[in-house]
């Protein structure tokens, strides 16, 4: 289905106003059009034009699914899961960290980061088991940037 920037501001509008008429194509329309073709502009800068972006996402629900093996117990008290995915949304607000790490850093960062605050530890160095080329020193640096830098915001 094909969908005009015309169509979609009058789709956006009827969700956030749904018993206000349907706009006219007047002025007000035109703006808001020129405004969404804006934005859209601003998203791909954001992206730096990187269309096809590997989220993180898949990684993250795969290492929790594995390291949940580990302790069950304490990813179910602490609900790790969700602390996880809670900082992983949440370090999209600085899309320029996100952006400069790899899909598979930034899920490990955000689980250490739930680990941490769980203050469960998994004794062994889990991280390098799924990422190969993530180190001691570079998990404590990117946690301590995640933490400063996007959560503190």
């Amino acid at each position: 289905m094909l969908l005009t920037v015309k169509g979609l501001t009058r789709f956006a509008l009827s969700i956030l106003h749904p018993r206000a008429p349907i706009l006219p194509i007047d002025d007000e329309l035109w703006a808001l059009r020129t405004s969404l073709s804006r934005m859209e502009y601003i998203v791909l800068r954001l992206l730096k034009f990187r269309l096809a972006v590997e989220n993180p996402h898949k990684y993250l629900l795969h290492y929790i699914s594995s390291l949940m093996h580990w302790c069950p117990h304490e990813f179910t008290k602490f609900n790790i899961g969700a602390i996880s995915f809670i900082i992983l949304r949440d370090a999209h607000v600085n899309p320029d960290w996100v952006l400069s790490h790899s899909p598979q850093t930034i899920a490990i960062v955000c689980l250490a980061v739930a680990l941490r605050i769980a203050k469960i530890s998994i004794g062994v160095r889990w991280y390098s088991v799924f990422y190969s080329s993530m180190t001691k020193s570079k998990l404590r640096r990117l946690e301590d940037e995640l933490v400063t830098s996007v959560l503190k915001r």
